[in-house]
């Protein structure tokens, strides 16, 4: 887990998908495309070297991500 201050890129992205709340047509087109920017903004941000270990099958962090948490569902 991390604990850091959120980047305002991810913190408006986040923000522009939920506000496709308001608009239920526009979210089978929209909300992919944010959910890949906010995706794209982690990986570059301050952790992103190692969400994307976290991510990478096959790795030492992939085998032991699962270590310290109860078993949620993957996504």
């Amino acid at each position: 887990m991390f604990v850091g201050q959120i980047e305002l890129s991810i913190l408006d992205s986040v923000l522009r998908l939920v506000q496709l709340l308001d608009s239920p047509q526009d979210i089978p087109f929209l909300a992919p495309i944010h959910k890949k920017e906010i995706i794209y903004r982690l990986l570059q941000g301050q952790y992103g070297a190692t969400l994307a270990q976290i991510a990478m099958e096959g790795s030492n962090t992939y085998r032991i991500r699962g270590g310290n948490r109860p078993n949620y569902p993957t996504l």
